[in-house]
Order: C-alpha cells, then sequence, then structure tokens
C-alpha cells in the first residue's frame, strides 16, 4: 500500500511544475490503484492501474464523483464516512472491521483494501487513496475457511493474547458452544480450571519460538466442554503469520475412546501376561500330544489301509454272492414254473386213475355178467348134452326096431343110424362147448379176481395220487415261498454290494482323511513346537515389559 504520510505541498504540483511531475511518476508507478479525491468527493487524479481495475478511461474518471466506484447499497452511507474523514484526517486503513468492495463499469463488484492518506496544498485538503484488489486474497481466505471447516478435527485459531478468531463445526461439536460463542472468547475457558495458571505461560513460550508441534509432549492433556466435563485430547500447534499478527492454528482431537481403548489395553496386557505364563506351562503338554497324535495318526493310517484291504475283499465276496443269490433266485424261479408244472401233471394222474377206477368197475361189472352168462350157458349146453344122449338111446332103440322090421324097416335103420350119428356129434360138441365154458369160467373167475385187485390197485393209486397231489400242492408252495426268499436275498444281496460299494468309498475317503490327518498331525506338531518356541519367547518379551 503506498502511503506517502501527510503531504503539504502547493497546489501547483498538480499542474505543470517539476514537483507535480515527481509526484505524476510516484502515483503512476503505484502497483496499486491510486486515486486522488477532493473533499467535495470528486476524483482530482487517477492512475493506469486505476483504469486497468475498474475497467474506466482515466478521462471518464476525472471530475466524477467517487461514489461511482461504490456499490449502490454502500453509496448512501459513504458521503458522511468521507465527511468524517476530512473532519480528522490521518492516515490509515479505510473501513477498520468492515468489509469493502469497489464496483467496476461492468457492474461487477470487487473486494478492495483501501488506505488513505490526507493531502493539504494550494488551499485545498486532498485524500490520496491506494485500493488494493484482494479478491485472491478472498478467495484463498475462503479456501482456508472451507479446509478448516471440512477438517476432521476440531479447529481453533488462537490469537497472541489467546483470544480466539476462528473455529469450525467440529470445534462447536465438541465443546458444545457455538460459534458467535467461541470467537473473541479467551482459549483458557477450553482449559480445566487446574490447568488455566499454567496455560498462559505455555503460550507465550509457544509463540516466543513458534514452531510446527504437539503441545503438552510428556502430558496428559484434557479439554473442558460448556457443561463442566472433562475429557482428554491431543493437540497439534501450527504458527502461522499474518496481517493481524502471529497466530497459532490449534487442531483438538478428543482421544476419550482412544485412552478407553488403551485402558482395555492395559488390563487386556495383563491378563495376556497370565495367559503366556498358562501358554508356555501348557506348550510343552500340547508338543507332547501332538507327537502322540502323529503317531497314533501314523497307526491308523496303516489301519485304515489294511481295513480298506478287507473292505475290498468283502466287497469281491459279497459280489460272489450277490451273483450266487441271483442263481438261486433265477433257479427258484424255474423250480417255481415246474413244481407248478407237476402240480397239474398229478391233477391230471388223479383224474386219470378215477377215470381208470370206472373203467375197472365197468369191467369187473362185465366180466360178471359174462360169468353168470357163462353159466347159463353151462347149464343149456348141459340140456343139450342130456338131449343128446336121450338122442342116442332112441336112435338105438329105433335101430332095433328096424332090425325087427326086416326090409320095410332099413330105411329108418339109417336114419336111426344118422340120428345116433348126430347125437354123437351133439355130445362130443357139448363135451367141447363144456370143456370151453369151463375154461371160460376160470378164466372169467380169474377176470374178476384180477378186476377187483386192480379196482383195488385203482383205488390205492387215486388215494396215494391225492396224497402225492396234495405233497406236490405243499412243495409248491414251500418252492415259491423259496423262490420269493430267493428274489429278496437276491435283491438285498445286491443292495449289500450297493452298501459295500459304499462302504468301500467311505472307506477310502477316511483312508485319505487318515493320510491328511497324518499330514496334518505332522503339521500340528511343527506348529506346537513352534508355539512352544513362541511362548517361550512371548515370555521373555513380556518379563522385559
Amino acid at each position: 500500500m503506498l502511503n506517502l504520510g501527510k503531504i503539504s505541498w502547493g497546489f501547483g504540483f498538480i499542474g505543470t511544475g517539476a514537483g507535480s511531475g515527481i509526484f505524476r511518476h510516484i502515483v503512476e508507478a503505484a502497483p496499486n490503484a491510486i486515486v486522488l479525491v477532493g473533499a467535495n468527493g470528486k476524483i482530482v487524479l487517477v492512475n493506469a492501474q486505476t483504469e486497468k481495475l475498474f475497467g474506466y478511461s482515466r478521462s471518464e474518471l476525472i471530475g466524477q464523483p467517487i461514489e461511482m466506484l461504490v456499490p449502490r447499497r454502500f453509496r448512501a452511507a459513504h458521503p458522511g464516512y468521507r465527511d468524517s474523514f476530512f473532519f480528522h484526517p490521518s492516515v490509515r486503513s479505510m473501513g477498520a472491521g468492515r468489509d469493502l468492495y469497489g464496483l467496476r463499469k461492468d457492474g461487477r463488484e470487487i473486494p478492495v483494501e483501501i488506505g488513505l492518506n490526507p493531502i493539504h496544498g494550494g488551499g485545498r485538503d486532498l485524500v490520496l487513496a491506494s485500493i488494493i484488489d484482494i479478491t485472491e486474497r478472498k478467495r484463498a481466505e475462503e479456501r482456508f475457511k472451507r479446509v478448516v471447516e471440512s477438517a476432521p478435527n476440531a479447529i481453533i485459531l488462537v490469537g497472541e493474547d489467546g483470544d480466539i478468531t476462528l473455529v469450525n463445526a467440529q470445534a462447536e461439536k465438541l465443546f458444545g458452544y457455538t460459534r458467535e460463542e467461541l470467537i473473541g472468547m479467551s482459549v483458557d475457558k477450553l482449559v480445566p480450571e487446574r490447568f488455566r495458571g499454567m496455560h498462559g505461560g505455555y503460550r507465550s513460550s509457544f509463540f516466543a519460538n513458534p514452531s510446527v508441534r504437539a503441545m503438552g509432549a510428556g502430558r496428559d492433556l484434557f479439554g473442558l466442554r460448556k457443561d463442566g466435563r472433562e475429557f482428554p485430547v491431543e493437540i497439534g500447534l501450527n504458527p502461522i503469520q499474518s496481517e493481524e499478527g502471529n497466530l497459532v492454528l490449534t487442531s483438538v482431537i478428543d482421544i476419550s475412546e482412544r485412552k478407553r481403548i488403551e485402558a482395555g489395553m492395559s488390563h487386556l496386557l495383563q491378563e495376556m501376561q497370565a495367559t503366556v505364563t498358562i501358554l508356555t506351562a501348557s506348550t510343552s503338554d500340547i508338543l507332547d500330544a501332538a507327537s502322540q497324535v502323529a503317531s497314533g495318526s501314523t497307526n491308523t493310517a496303516t489301519a485304515v489301509s489294511e481295513t480298506t484291504s478287507t473292505v475290498e475283499e468283502v466287497k469281491q465276496t459279497a459280489l460272489m454272492a450277490a451273483d450266487k443269490a441271483r442263481h438261486v433266485s433265477e433257479t427258484a424261479q424255474r423250480t417255481a414254473e415246474i413244481s407248478q408244472h407237476g402240480k397239474k401233471s398229478v391233477e391230471e394222474s388223479v383224474n386219470a386213475m378215477r377215470h381208470i377206477q370206472g373203467q375197472m368197475e365197468s369191467v369187473a361189472e362185465s366180466i360178471i355178467r359174462l360169468s353168470e352168462q357163462s353159466q347159463a350157458i353151462g347149464e343149456i349146453i348141459a340140456t343139450v348134452n342130456d338131449l343128446a344122449e336121450q338122442s342116442n338111446l332112441l336112435a338105438v332103440n329105433a335101430a332095433i326096431e328096424a332090425a325087427k322090421a326086416g326090409e320095410q324097416g332099413k330105411g329108418f335103420a339109417v336114419v336111426a343110424q344118422e340120428v345116433k350119428s348126430l347125437a354123437g356129434q351133439s355130445k362130443q360138441a357139448t363135451t367141447q362147448v363144456r370143456a370151453i365154458l369151463g375154461e371160460i369160467q376160470k378164466a372169467t373167475n380169474a377176470a374178476v379176481m384180477a378186476t377187483d385187485q386192480g379196482s383195488k390197485a385203482v383205488e390205492s393209486g387215486v388215494r396215494l395220487s391225492g396224497e402225492v397231489g396234495q405233497s406236490i400242492n405243499a412243495l409248491a408252495e414251500s418252492i415259491e415261498e423259496a423262490a420269493r426268499a430267493a428274489t429278496q436275498i437276491a435283491v438285498s444281496a445286491q443292495q449289500q454290494l450297493v452298501g459295500m460299494d459304499q462302504a468301500v468309498l467311505a472307506i477310502k475317503g477316511i483312508s485319505q482323511a487318515a493320510r491328511q490327518n497324518v499330514d496334518s498331525a505332522g503339521q500340528a506338531k511343527a506348529a506346537a513346537e513352534n508355539l512352544h518356541t513362541v511362548g517361550q519367547k512371548l515370555k521373555q518379551l513380556m518379563e522385559r515389559s
């Protein structure tokens, strides 16, 4: 900011004299916008930076009221501020504590910082205004505020006097005060009363040797909330130099949770020490047990391997049993079919025997009738034989009578002789017939006896065939039951074979698991050895701590 002090020159320097030239060169060379204004508020002089800043040409500004460069919302109050300045002129900043803005020709407002230098000469009071565009500074401040506001920790900006100049939302949340309550408050109010007496000395020591560091190294720090509750904190200090003086940016972190965790860790450490002692004492037992488990696992794996071989043999036996059971089932089915055929044949035999029995009974009746007829014929033959004898006797008598008659009796004698011959033949024939009838009678009697015996034999055969039929029926039923049982056996054998397949798979799985168990047991033994070593080292570390 250009500061010429309170200059009292002849008014003519603004004209064409040597002093005027020097002044104009100084004003024109200034890096800031320079505006020379009279007590009446008219612009007397501007430099090139003013033209650049406000967008007006020099000719547009000279002779115009200074209020043309003031935003409309501030114009009404501006003449009063100007009169106050000329009433008590002094080198100072304009609008202390207020945000100042300029108005460009295009209507845009810009934040500015203005320095005032009173000038008196030629009977006129003037003010030399040095104007700085602080747009970039405002942007930087806004970025700084956004960064501070978005910080996850409580941020407090404190001056050397200990007053708070800036806070963020986390600071409000942490301490329970509003932003309005915190701004301008002494930071000591956020310190517990038992530490306030020493806090001022610590703050002075920091500003005497400012550096980025943690506050209260080696000490427990506490903050004080609005409700009077204390809480442990961790504080980082970052010195900042500004136009307002030296400041310190304080980052405050509530470590209540960390303290709680540390207390828990301390308790856990004590428990760990006790556990390590137990662990160290137990690792030897675990190592011994792991060795035994490894040995037992090896034995188990061997036994399982032998069991696998045995189960394979049992499977082969079960396979053979299944084949035989299937063969027995098929044979039993065929036997059942044959027994059904046999049962049918026996039934047919029984029926045939009964038919024969009926035929034999008919034959016996026919033979009996034949015997009766033979006896009747015998009686007839006896009668014929008697007639033949009588005829022979009559023939003899006739021959005697014919001889007595002489020649007249010769013809009758011939007839008597023929009758006698016929009677002899008849007698001979009857004798033969009687002999034949005797043979027929004997044969008939034998046939009757044979028929009777045959009938008895047939009757016995029918009875025996019935018994055989019953036996064969019972046998057929037994064979059918045996066939069903054989079928069930075959099904069971097949199921047993399936079960044996599953058992073989299971045993193989167990065998694989046993081998893995051996490996795992070896690893467990190695782990137990490592655990024992770690336990010893851990015990040593715990003893050191």
